[in-house]
């Protein structure tokens, strides 16, 4: 029987993300921001963290769409800072 529960696997995920991360991982550093972007049972909302991940998988590889997405779209709603409409259209 399987002991440690949904909490343990999702733990184990999350540190499974930032560690393909810290190899340069554009895709894990885009799912962990998501994760920081909506907030889980397990991670709390943070927008600045967020923020960071997307950069991150950027610098990793500036084409990606879904950190685009994702950067655009915090500047257009302003999450976490004032609306910057130009910052969010460049990201789009």
């Amino acid at each position: 029987m399987f002991d440690g529960g949904i909490d343990k696997i999702y733990n184990d995920y999350i540190d499974l993300l930032d560690l393909k991360s810290d190899y340069g991982s554009a895709e894990s550093l885009t799912i962990l921001g998501i994760q920081y972007l909506h907030g889980t049972k397990n991670i709390g909302r943070n927008f600045q963290k967020a923020l960071e991940c997307f950069e991150r998988a950027l610098k990793i590889d500036k084409e990606y769409s879904d950190a685009n997405y994702y950067l655009g779209l915090i500047n257009l709603l302003g999450l976490g800072s004032g609306i910057q409409m130009k910052k969010a259209l460049d990201y789009f």
